[in-house]
């Protein structure tokens, strides 16, 4: 998906109002799967390392693994949701 098309789908979203009910759903899934007790655990470990924790290094060092600790069934669930509103908004 090229950046032109992900800011296209997401401007459609915004201005639906199906984004911030989107983005609840998944905050809802990801408390419920325990997600984010797993990142902050592992940002306080990664923090602990560093002798002065700065945000950017921060991110930089604990978001893949985030992006990875999210379960598949929440990614197919959330990808399945947007292809329902694209498949709503272009008829």
């Amino acid at each position: 998906m090229t950046d032109q098309v992900r800011s296209d789908v997401q401007e459609k979203l915004v201005q639906s109002g199906e984004y911030e009910k989107l983005s609840q759903h998944i905050q809802a899934r990801l408390r419920n799967s325990g997600w984010y007790d797993k990142v902050s655990a592992l940002a306080q470990e990664e923090a602990s390392k560093q002798d002065k924790v700065e945000l950017s290094s921060l991110l930089e060092k604990v978001q893949p693994q985030a992006c990875d600790l999210v379960d598949d069934d929440i990614k197919v669930e959330t990808l399945k949701m947007i292809a329902s509103f694209l498949e709503g908004a272009l008829k």
